[in-house]
């Protein structure tokens, strides 16, 4: 049989070597840390013998470039980058945190100057950007399933 893993949010950080701070910040001091070093031992521990994750099933080591994810239930484990990217993608660019669906980007109601000028220049600039603004309202229009203000 085949599974899928279900949509969820988690949280995560980037172990990059030199951010222990942020990470015991996300994490918490384990007890077997704080127990036993003052942060300045604790920082050489960590420089010299790597960074210790402790999770359900026992501790891990994360090497630098590891992400430190915070599951569902609150535990913390580390994951390896492309595990990673193969894994989970932002949750603000996930189309149903935005309302939306699969293939359909949000954009504003009214497009601004840069957006124009983006349009006008993608076509050749031969278009008056008030032809620009007309296709980007009939494109908005054109959303299927929407409700009004979104």
């Amino acid at each position: 049989m085949k599974y899928r893993k279900k949509p969820v949010v988690i949280e995560a950080v980037e172990w990059r070597g030199d951010n222990l701070r942020e990470v015991i910040g996300f994490t918490g001091w384990h007890p077997s840390a704080s127990d036993k070093w003052t942060w300045g031992q604790y920082e050489e521990v960590v420089r010299t013998q790597g960074l210790k994750i402790f999770t359900l099933e026992g501790s891990h080591m994360a090497t630098i470039g590891d992400m430190i994810i915070k599951s569902v239930k609150g535990e913390f484990y580390p994951c390896k980058p492309d595990i990673f990217a193969a894994t989970y993608e932002l949750a603000s660019e996930a189309p149903s945190e935005r309302g939306e669906r699969a293939g359909w980007v949000s954009v504003p109601r009214e497009p601004n100057e840069e957006q124009q000028m983006a349009g006008v220049k993608a076509a050749g600039g031969t278009f008056a950007a008030g032809f620009i603004v007309g296709i980007y309202k009939a494109m908005l229009a054109a959303r299927p399933g929407l409700e009004e203000g979104r």
